[in-house]
């Protein structure tokens, strides 16, 4: 699994980056053989005026080819992180679900 971090406009440290690859890291560790890249996107997206803007974007390619997104916009940017990879867990869990189907009905006809 190849993992690309990104900042826009936030100020950064090397923990957020290492918090964010750890995270990413340990929820798709079942899955790994099916994940090919990950993009990790961080982004303040109401600039200086403050509230919950620190946004984290989270975009994965399947070995299959298929592209799962999920996204995730909190105050501190610690708990985006967490509620992104929490919600494309369950996206790529569903995804892998897809394809498993696609299969079986494909080896069935």
């Amino acid at each position: 699994m190849q993992l690309d971090i990104r900042k826009r406009n936030i100020p950064w440290s090397d923990a957020l980056a290492d918090y964010a690859e750890q995270r990413v890291d340990r929820s798709l560790a079942r899955l790994s053989s099916r994940v090919g890249r990950v993009l990790v996107r961080f982004a303040d997206v109401n600039g200086p005026k403050g509230g919950e803007d620190m946004q984290c974007a989270i975009s994965l390619r399947l070995s299959s080819g298929d592209w799962v997104r999920a996204h995730a916009q909190d105050a501190c940017p610690y708990r985006a992180v967490d509620s992104a990879v929490s919600r494309l867990k369950h996206s790529v869990t569903r995804q892998a679900a897809r394809l498993r189907d696609r299969k079986r009905r494909h080896r069935a006809a």
